[in-house]
């Protein structure tokens, strides 16, 4: 009879042991894959001839706040990608290609713009006040992606991603 309870205690065991790592690796697979679909066009083109893409990691606040160290605001990454060929860019829209696939679950969209066949969107994920990630996508005549990753709070978003945006025109 001892034998049986301890079988029985052994599958209850492995039956939350299994249920524990299935939830894991759910939630591990919804937290990266909410910007997937930029991540595809980002590595399909990135690299390649006649586009220019740039990828920096921990980035010192300084480069975004005029030389001035800012505690509060921190870079785990920055990824933009530009077509710089204009006949590749006639062919492409980025704001078509990315927007419509993106799971939008977690984000909150600051900014659109719609203005002579040229679309651009922002978004960004928050973790209470802060901001955590920033998305622009832009297609049509100019075609850019930009994503930012860190810390940071509304007003610092909007000017790292308008500088790097006009930076890469």
């Amino acid at each position: 009879m001892s034998i049986n309870r301890s079988l029985t205690q052994n599958q209850i065991t492995m039956k939350t042991l299994f249920l524990s790592c299935l939830i894991g690796l759910l939630i591990t697979n919804c937290a990266t894959s909410q910007n997937q679909s930029f991540d595809k066009v980002f590595n399909r083109y990135a690299d390649k001839d006649g586009f220019l893409t740039v990828s920096l990691s921990n980035l010192p606040a300084e480069m975004f706040n005029d030389g001035r160290n800012d505690p509060d605001l921190r870079i785990s990454s920055l990824r933009v990608l530009t077509v710089q060929d204009t006949i590749l860019n006639a062919k492409l829209n980025f704001y078509s290609e990315i927007v419509p696939k993106i799971n939008r679950s977690g984000y909150e969209e600051l900014m659109t713009i719609k203005h002579k066949g040229q679309k651009a969107i922002l978004l960004c994920k928050k973790d209470k006040k802060r901001i955590t990630e920033v998305l622009f996508v832009s297609g049509g005549d100019k075609n850019v992606l930009v994503e930012i990753t860190g810390s940071m709070s509304l007003d610092q978003a909007k000017k790292m991603t308008s500088q790097v945006a006009d930076e890469n025109e």
